[in-house]
């Protein structure tokens, strides 16, 4: 089932002004939490992008289409190849990258750690990504995004080395020409970095506390019959137009009292939430409902039909084998 919720967000200025941090607190925080603020291996790269074919690429020759499709192949059959993107791209993966890496190969020979006198050679521009690291962050462009092109950068030696790694093949049908161009190593940020941070974090989860508590005695002041706000649909699916402390606190509620009060706070907010129903799910909702449930039967049943399939084994053969301790070990 769902149910309709109206939700009246209490404000946390007055309490932030109210909130006593001190400096003690600060550095013990910084103290037991070092982990939080752990960096992982960050990377600076600077790459250009290589075109296989098209304006100021090589071109595909007669001699590239018979080493692929045989050398007695008549100007029909050559034309016809041309004129076919499937085989043309057969033909591009077979020789023209394998010479248009010749050539870029030829050119970082002069210059190990010069993207930009290869993007100068082959007439394209040079481009940087600040701050990247071994795994796919939310601000991770979509080109690093692939975990064998990352790998290849960051993990091999001319990563130290700042030289520019092997060429790679992409699918857009270009050649990626990259070089770390500066590395930090992974660490803990310092207390003078982040002691403002924590100062913050702390003070916003007193405010909270001393919100949450206030809004919690001034809640006999409110009448649950009262509208607090526009109403909304909230369920078990948890989704992104509520926190999902509203969302659980919505549902847990007894519906013998609808309409009632709650107040509802996780870290960072306070809330007053008025719930006024219960109604079944839509029929969009109950499909995703029925996937869900069907998904996680899956791999309990699994998990079931193998326990009991062990057991047998085991009674028929008279021995204690346990495989599944070690399937789960494993995992």
């Amino acid at each position: 089932n769902a149910r309709t919720v109206e939700i009246k967000p209490v404000d946390l200025t007055p309490y932030m002004a109210k909130a006593d941090v001190n400096a003690t607190q600060v550095q013990a925080y910084y103290e037991q939490n070092k982990a939080q603020f752990a960096t992982p291996d960050l990377f600076d790269v600077e790459y250009t992008l290589v075109p296989m074919t098209g304006a100021g690429a090589v071109s595909v020759t007669d001699d590239d289409i018979k080493s692929v499709f045989g050398k007695d192949a008549t100007a029909a059959q050559l034309d016809k190849v041309r004129k076919d993107p499937t085989q043309i791209k057969v033909v591009i993966e077979k020789v023209v990258v394998k010479k248009r890496a010749a050539e870029i190969d030829a050119q970082v020979s002069k210059s190990p750690q010069d993207v930009a006198a290869v993007a100068k050679a082959f007439k394209t521009t040079v481009q940087k990504v600040v701050g990247l690291t071994r795994n796919v962050e939310a601000n991770t462009p979509a080109l690093f995004k692939d975990t064998k092109v990352r790998e290849a950068i960051l993990n091999g030696t001319q990563a130290e080395s700042k030289a520019i790694a092997p060429v790679m093949a992409l699918d857009s049908g270009e050649l990626l020409v990259v070089r770390v161009s500066a590395y930090q190593a992974a660490g803990t940020r310092s207390f003078d970095e982040v002691k403002a941070e924590i100062e913050q974090q702390l003070r916003r989860e007193a405010a909270v506390a001393l919100a949450s508590d206030e809004t919690q005695k001034s809640l006999s002041g409110f009448s649950a019959g009262t509208s607090i706000g526009k109403p909304q649909s909230v369920s078990w699916l948890f989704d992104n137009q509520v926190s999902e402390a509203i969302a659980l606190k919505a549902m847990s509620l007894p519906a013998k009292d609808f309409p009632t009060l709650a107040v509802v706070s996780d870290k960072n907010s306070v809330s007053l939430i008025r719930v006024i129903k219960e109604q079944p799910l839509p029929p969009a909702e109950m499909n995703l409902v029925a996937q869900w449930a069907q998904s996680n039967w899956a791999g309990t049943a699994d998990g079931l039909a193998f326990n009991a399939y062990m057991s047998a084994l085991r009674e028929r053969m008279g021995v204690k084998i346990y495989p599944e301790r070690i399937k789960l070990a494993a995992q």
